[in-house]
């Protein structure tokens, strides 16, 4: 009971952090040895205010592609916690509230042409889920992708690329290049932004794919994630 307490409460504070109410529960039983803690699954339901679209059909060739920080901790701190993963690490998951600093971006900019979380799949899947239904290719930076030296090498260990790893606090918006400056600004303005960077652009190309410029100055394709995607709870 002590957990659950405790449990409750952390969903309490951040309901009310992220200006959200919980408005329902439910409870499900599972077979003895099916559950080591507790699970949660959780839904949400939002409005966009009147006037604001947001859409892969909106995105342009020249719109920005940016992000809110590091990649890749999320993920990394749920395999460190498993026991069929040998290895330890002092990193925490970014698992946080994101309507604040969305909010802002809105507010300063009719020029947002897509936002996206970066959950399951990460960044790779992302970009390239949006290329396909946009019709568009994107080139990012690899220089301008934010990933912590603890995360790079967790991933060399095990053998994984940080952009397919999972996150729970990260975001990737694309808008108007006129107004990049502006909504990086409005987003730095947040705790969950404070490291915002640009990560590349949409690009005139035949066909709609993630191209990445390399720290060697090289280019590669950035593939979808293919195979299990990790970690399962996200």
């Amino acid at each position: 009971m002590r957990d659950l307490r405790r449990i409750v409460d952390s969903v309490k504070l951040t309901a009310s952090a992220a200006g959200v109410t919980v408005v329902t529960g439910d409870t499900k039983v599972v077979e003895s040895g099916a559950a080591k803690n507790l699970f949660i699954n959780t839904s949400g339901i939002g409005l966009l205010e009147e006037g604001i679209r947001l859409g892969p059909e909106r995105i342009q060739v020249g719109d920005a592609v940016l992000l809110n920080g590091f990649l890749a901790e999320h993920g990394i701190t749920i395999m460190s916690q498993r026991g069929e993963y040998d290895f330890h690490t002092t990193l925490q998951s970014d698992v946080a509230p994101l309507s604040h600093m969305v909010e802002s971006v809105l507010a300063v900019s009719p020029n947002v042409r897509f936002m996206r979380d970066l959950t399951r799949g990460g960044l790779a899947a992302a970009l390239n889920e949006m290329a396909t239904s946009a019709g568009q290719a994107v080139e990012i930076n690899e220089r301008s992708i934010p990933i912590r030296d603890d995360v790079l090498a967790a991933c060399e260990t095990l053998g994984l690329d940080p952009l397919h790893v999972a996150n729970e606090g990260k975001c990737m918006i694309v808008c108007a290049e006129e107004d990049c400056e502006e909504i990086l600004n409005a987003m730095r303005r947040h705790a969950c932004g404070r490291e915002s960077v640009r990560i590349g652009r949409v690009i005139e190309y035949p066909k709609p794919l993630v191209l990445m410029r390399t720290a060697l100055g090289g280019t590669r394709m950035v593939d979808m994630p293919s195979g299990r995607l990790l970690p399962r709870i996200c």
